[in-house]
């Protein structure tokens, strides 16, 4: 989304979304001769009083132009496409937006501090995409997940395996008595297949855990614009109130036997 010394002029480009591109004097270069076609590019367009920067995507063309795909930002404190009259200068820069800084805490910030950022890591199949690594083997919090809350998770490891934690402080929650696992006995598993890569195992299906009374496990609705979820572990708590169930009704069962027995 950026390049080296891209800088064109457009005139009046006013307040449309896509504008021509009036070409580069050197030693500066075009978008075109930097981005491929329908690729996207950070920009920032200002004239003498006025200036303007977000996402933009270029099209080669005669001539070559750019759409203000995203505005991010502008000096009248909006993000809305400003209304450029004259001539206007366009070049592919850095924004605080789109930024990646080091704050006074020493955390690494994603896109400003107002933002709502994402950290996408793309895997080339043979190096591992994110690694933390550390000298010595003792216990160390790896990676912690906070909120208004505080510590609510963590991926923590030692000298030879790794744990992940969720929250289980009393101070987190009310209880209302002893759970009942029995649910678990209604919770169908498939012998299923993923189609991505034919890895066949027993499975569960999402939407059918909400049906049976484990939608706590699910994350996401049936037919979503995002595939759903389930997280596992959330199961365990039931099994364990399932088991102890089942080993209460056979101590009856087998007490019985004895009294009849006797």
């Amino acid at each position: 989304m950026l390049a080296n010394f891209v800088k064109e002029t457009a005139s009046a480009p006013g307040t449309s979304t896509t504008f021509n591109l009036g070409g580069a004097t050197a030693p500066f270069v075009t978008f075109a001769a930097s981005f491929a076609n329908g690729a996207t590019c950070l920009y920032v367009m200002y004239s003498t009083t006025q200036a303007e920067w977000g996402v933009g995507t270029v099209t080669h063309g005669s001539p070559n132009t750019l759409s203000r795909t995203t505005v991010a930002g502008n000096t009248a404190g909006t993000t809305a496409k400003l209304n450029f009259t004259g001539t206007t200068t366009v070049i592919c820069a850095p924004i605080a937006e789109k930024a990646v800084y080091l704050n006074a805490a020493d955390s690494v910030i994603l896109g400003g501090a107002a933002s709502v950022a994402r950290l996408s890591v793309k895997h080339d199949g043979t190096t591992a995409p994110i690694s933390t690594e550390v000298a010595g083997t003792s216990s160390l919090l790896a990676i912690g997940f906070l909120n208004g809350n505080g510590l609510v998770g963590a991926i923590s490891t030692n000298g030879s395996a790794t744990a992940y934690n969720t929250s289980s402080d009393y101070r987190l929650k009310v209880t209302y008595g002893q759970a009942d696992g029995s649910m678990i006995q209604r919770l169908r598993v498939h012998d299923a297949a993923f189609l991505s890569d034919g890895a066949r195992y027993p499975m569960f299906i999402a939407h059918e855990m909400q049906e049976d009374g484990a939608g706590f496990a699910v994350r996401g609705e049936k037919d979503g614009l995002e595939m759903q979820g389930v997280d596992h572990s959330k199961l365990v708590p039931a099994l364990v109130a399932y088991a102890q169930q089942l080993r209460a009704d056979l101590d009856a069962a087998l007490a019985r036997l004895t009294a009849i027995g006797a």
